[in-house]
Formats: C-alpha cells, structure tokens, sequence
C-alpha cells in the first residue's frame, strides 16, 4: 500500500483535486459535482479534508460543514480505487 496523509484543504488546485475524485468515485458530470467556489467557501469555515500521496496528489476527501452552532453535516466521501491512482501516477 502506498503512503498517504490526510490534511485540510489549503489551495484551488487540491479542490480542483477533489472534483477529479469525485467524478471518478460516483461517475459524475462536471454539473453534477461539488462547486470548487461552493468548496472554498465551506474550508473557510467547514470541513474539507483531503488525503494526499506522496507526490502530493489528491487521491480521496472527507466535505463537510456546520449547520448549527452544535451539529456537524458530514455530505461526501470518497477516494480513488487503488488501481486508479496506481494507473494516474503511471500515465502522467
């Protein structure tokens, strides 16, 4: 199994990350995805944790926000298949 580590989003490029993984998890079209603006808004003040490889790639996420003072709405997860990644790092 490779390495990976899990983090909070710090850039657009890694929210860019996350809508490549979740159109490839469920198969989504780019309107059917998260918003990358919607996405920045929500790690401002959320939740949006992402597992990075060891080059740094976004290879799964956890998004998530507050919606009351004492409540957490935990909305998607996913990460890439082990042969997806291993085929991505392969081809670039």
């Amino acid at each position: 199994m490779d390495k990976f580590s899990i983090r909070k989003v710090t850039n657009m490029e890694e929210i860019h990350g996350i809508v490549n993984v979740q159109s490839k998890a469920w198969q989504m079209s780019d309107l059917e995805t998260v918003a990358t603006f919607e996405m920045k808004a929500v790690a401002s003040f959320g939740t949006v944790l992402i597992a990075v490889d060891k080059t740094d790639k976004v290879i799964g996420f956890i998004y998530a926000f507050p919606y009351f003072p004492d409540k957490h709405y935990s909305h998607m997860m996913a990460t890439l298949r082990s042969e997806e990644h291993t085929s991505e790092l392969q081809s670039h």
